[in-house]
């Protein structure tokens, strides 16, 4: 017989974690966990505008990206888990770090705030960096209420740098206006030294 997908365990609100607790649903375990669950959706659709997009370093990208994917799932397991010892690693928030300072190597000088958008894929990017922004802000809270380990906050926080350093790098890679607070879509942000 094939199994349901349905089994009205969570009809009072309430539904298991990983650890084998039974928690409201709106939990902030559950906050955290479905952030970087939406988060993954998210990246998805942007790894598949990028795979369409023709620029250079592509496929460094598209394997970063990917890379996240796997991170969001560790994460995520830590958290359903709640781990005392996360399989999130500094190891993982260096390379973080190291994917940051490859894209923003060439970038100009970032001298305004930048209004999201310009295309598709930059629009997408910007997304995923307010995404990224939520979920971190409900981790910092799953933190605090369950005492899970700090590092998981870490990486949220480099994640979201290296999505709005990505936005930058692709906005370089095109030469689509910037606009910035303030301003018209007259102004670039190009890859000319202005």
């Amino acid at each position: 017989m094939a199994s349901s997908i349905y089994t009205g365990n969570g009809d009072n609100g309430e539904t298991g974690t990983a650890a084998g607790q039974r928690l409201p649903k709106d939990d902030s375990l559950f906050h955290a966990g479905g952030g970087l669950d939406e988060l993954s959706a998210q990246c998805s659709l942007l790894i598949q505008l990028v795979k369409e997009a023709e620029f250079q370093q592509q496929e460094q990208i598209i394997t970063q990206l990917e890379k996240l994917l796997q991170l969001f799932f560790k994460a995520g397991s830590d958290i359903s888990l709640q781990a005392t010892t996360p399989t999130i690693s500094n190891t993982d928030i260096a390379w973080l770090e190291t994917a940051i300072d490859g894209l923003d190597r060439d970038l100009p000088p970032l001298r305004e705030f930048l209004m999201p958008g310009g295309s598709i894929l930059l629009a997408r990017t910007a997304i995923c960096r307010t995404v990224a922004r939520r979920v971190e802000r409900d981790t910092i809270t799953a933190v605090r209420e369950h005492n899970l380990p700090g590092i998981l906050v870490q990486l949220l926080n480099r994640l979201s740098d290296y999505l709005f350093i990505l936005e930058r790098f692709l906005r370089f890679q095109f030469n689509l206006p910037a606009q910035t607070y303030g301003s018209s879509m007259t102004d670039k942000e190009s890859n000319s030294d202005e």
